[in-house]
């Protein structure tokens, strides 16, 4: 099954970037095309999101030109992973998992030599499956495209991920450490905290039975201010903090408010409020998180 994500998660990133692709263009010429261009990046954006519902695959590879071929973040792909990448999608949603897709392209800049048409842009992609964030990546795309007769076919992508910064700082002691001896619940977090821009906020959790996590949180300051919110393993922190995979049971996306509700292991386990990926916006936090068997 991870396997799966992986491989669904891989192609993802790339149908974004393929967001302008089989373009029917009026006969009016060049200048009528960079407009054109521009909206079919957004266009295909939207048939992104939409194929888990429709799973129509030809809706998506009629777009590609045969000898398409890719970069994302130094990996090759070629069209046989694109349909491979459809394939897993497809395979999942039969298999009763819901998939959702969000993509959304922004800062689109289109050049134009005769035949070839060069989009560069950024985009957010992020995919679900069956609520669970499995995705979530900010991402600098760059393609290239051929005017096949009437359509504009996408011939050669390169995607580059952008990674969260990494601090030679030595690793954060928590601010709390929680540690569970009875039945009612105890308070994880129950306060207002600042979280500056490029850092971030811990909290501890040791639990000796198995125990659910809940509350909410809200995020003041700006009205650019937002926060990322992980519940993780405390084995998975190095890996978390370094920018590599890991594993997490909570995840809340890049928001300005939400819940937590989730089950966890004896063990010790990290509360994390994340503004790493703000350059310049710090965020104020009023968080009530709780622990109860």
């Amino acid at each position: 099954m991870r396997n799966l994500f992986l491989s669904i998660c891989l192609t993802i990133v790339l149908f974004l970037t393929a967001g302008a692709q089989a373009l029917r263009l009026p006969s009016s010429g060049i200048i009528d095309s960079q407009p054109v261009i521009e909206k079919r990046v957004k266009d295909y954006a939207k048939a992104l999101m939409d194929f888990p519902k429709n799973q129509e695959m030809d809706s998506i590879l009629r777009f590609y030109s045969k000898e398409f071929s890719g970069m994302h973040d130094g990996r090759t792909i070629y069209l046989n992973s694109i349909k491979d990448g459809l394939s897993s999608i497809l395979e999942t949603n039969r298999a009763g998992k819901r998939v959702e897709i969000t993509a959304k392209p922004r800062n689109i800049r289109v050049k134009m030599d005769g035949d070839i048409a060069w989009a560069d842009y950024d985009a957010e992609v992020s995919i679900r499956i069956d609520g669970h964030l499995i995705q979530d990546e900010r991402q600098k795309c760059s393609d290239k495209f051929k005017k096949h007769e009437s359509d504009w076919l996408l011939i050669h992508s390169i995607v580059t991920v952008e990674k969260q910064p990494v601090y030679a700082e030595p690793a954060k002691k928590p601010e709390e450490t929680i540690t569970q001896s009875s039945s009612n619940p105890i308070e994880i977090v129950n306060s207002t905290f600042s979280v500056a821009a490029g850092n971030y906020r811990l909290f501890e959790i040791r639990l000796n039975k198995f125990s659910r996590v809940t509350g909410r949180f809200d995020v003041g300051g700006s009205r650019w201010s937002d926060i990322r919110v992980y519940c993780i393993p405390v084995q998975e922190y190095d890996n978390w903090r370094n920018n590599r995979p890991f594993r997490y049971w909570h995840y809340s996306g890049q928001v300005v408010s939400g819940s937590i509700d989730v089950w966890l292991q004896q063990g010790v386990h990290l509360l994390i409020f994340s503004n790493l990926h703000s350059k310049v916006m710090g965020a104020d936090v009023r968080a009530f998180i709780t622990t109860t068997p």
